[in-house]
């Protein structure tokens, strides 16, 4: 698990802030917990901290945690001001590191309201669909948000106007209900 806003402290009734304040405190887990009580995954805290604030320490620390992970299906959550630009900066890693046939999946998501905000938070629709695309989704490398999934590339970026993702959009026809 990263920070961002999807782990961020409530701002409602406030203009929404430049830069979050990050807590671990336990909404992420919680809500895996919620959308999957048959099958709980194990949880790794990386980088509990905004996104723009995250460093190329941090991502090694969570490429070690991938490349050591026994687990070939990995859902990553991280802020999403900075999710494309550490998105490929940590694929690049990964596949000088890891067999091309490792086989891992490995997901990126994120939130533009916090779950903290409840049920109106995105994070949560996010997370159940980046647990469900883990599940289906061919090894690779994705960003999810928003009932889309994108391949981690060069092309990948955050529209801000739009609180969005753009980029290579990967089909979830058969992998995320609508």
């Amino acid at each position: 698990m990263g920070g961002g806003t999807i782990v961020a402290e409530s701002y409602l009734g406030k203009p929404t802030p430049r830069r979050v304040t990050v807590l671990n405190n336990g909404r992420v887990e919680k809500a895996v917990r919620d959308l999957c009580p048959e099958n709980t995954p194990d949880f790794k805290d990386w980088s509990i901290k905004d996104s723009n604030e995250i460093t190329d320490k941090d991502l090694l620390k969570l490429v070690d945690i991938i490349k050591n992970a026994k687990q070939h299906k990995i859902l990553i959550t991280h802020g999403t001001d900075r999710l494309a630009q550490n998105g490929l900066k940590l694929k690049k890693r990964l596949e000088k590191l890891l067999p091309a046939d490792l086989g891992k999946v490995i997901v990126i998501t994120g939130a533009m309201t916090p779950l903290s905000h409840g049920p109106e938070s995105d994070g949560y629709k996010n997370l159940d669909d980046g647990l469900k695309f883990t599940e289906k989704a061919k090894p690779g490398f994705y960003a999810l948000m928003k009932n889309k999934a994108f391949y981690i590339g060069p092309n990948l970026r955050k529209n801000f106007a739009k609180k969005s993702l753009e980029g290579t959009e990967v089909s979830t026809n058969s992998i995320i209900e609508r």
